[in-house]
C-alpha cells in the first residue's frame, strides 16, 4: 500500500492508512485516490451535519481503545465504525463508475481489491445492508441528545385520489340503481 498525502483526514479512525486497511483496499491511486479522498469528506461532513454541535468532540475527546469495555470507549467504537461503514457505502456507490470502461490491467486490479470484489451481484443488498447499520449507529452515537426539531415538515397540498365514498369500488362508483360509472366519467 502506498503512503499518499491526501487532503481530507477521517474524523475518528487514526489515518487514512488504517482506514484504507479497514477497508480493504491495497493501493489507492489515480482517479481512485481522488474517489476515495472525495468520500472522505463527504463522510467528514455528514457526520458533523448527522450529530449535534459538540458531540463530534465529545466523542474524539475518547481515546480509541481497543476492546474497550466503559459507556465512552464503546462510544468511540461505534464512531469509528460508522466512519468505515459510511466510506463502504460511499465507495461502493462511486468506485464501480471508474471501472465500466476499465483496460484488463485495471480490471485486474479491481477483482484484486477486497472491498470491490465481494460486492460483485449483491451490490444493491450490500448497500442497502450498510444503510440500515449506519442508521443505528448514528442513532446510537445522538446518545443522549435529541435530534433538531426546530422544523416541520407539513404537507398542505390536496389528496392525489378522491376520497371514497359508499358505493365506490375499484372500477367506478355505482348509482342509486347499480349501475357503474368509471371514475374518469365522474369528474374526480
Amino acid at each position: 500500500m502506498g503512503v499518499h498525502q491526501l487532503m481530507a483526514t477521517p474524523l475518528f479512525i487514526a489515518s487514512s492508512a488504517l482506514l484504507q486497511q479497514k477497508l480493504r483496499l491495497s493501493g489507492v491511486d489515480g482517479d481512485a485516490l481522488a474517489i476515495f479522498e472525495d468520500c472522505l469528506e463527504a463522510v467528514r461532513i455528514g457526520l458533523y451535519d448527522a450529530l449535534p454541535n459538540g458531540r463530534v468532540d465529545q466523542i474524539k475527546a475518547t481515546a480509541y481503545a481497543e476492546g474497550g469495555t466503559t459507556a465512552d470507549q464503546l462510544m468511540r467504537a461505534r464512531a469509528n465504525r460508522a466512519e468505515v461503514t459510511w466510506m463502504r457505502l460511499l465507495l461502493l456507490r462511486r468506485l464501480p463508475l471508474l471501472f465500466l470502461d476499465a483496460s484488463d490491467k485495471t480490471r485486474e486490479e479491481w477483482n484484486q481489491e477486497g472491498l470491490t470484489r465481494e460486492a460483485g451481484k449483491e451490490a444493491d443488498k450490500e448497500i442497502a445492508r450498510l444503510e440500515a447499520e449506519l442508521g443505528d449507529l448514528l442513532t446510537d452515537l445522538l446518545g443522549d441528545a435529541q435530534p433538531d426539531t426546530s422544523t416541520i415538515n407539513v404537507y398542505v397540498g390536496e389528496p392525489c385520489r378522491p376520497v371514497p365514498r359508499p358505493g365506490d369500488t375499484a372500477f367506478g362508483r355505482r348509482d342509486f340503481y347499480g349501475r357503474r360509472t368509471p371514475m374518469s366519467e365522474t369528474g374526480q
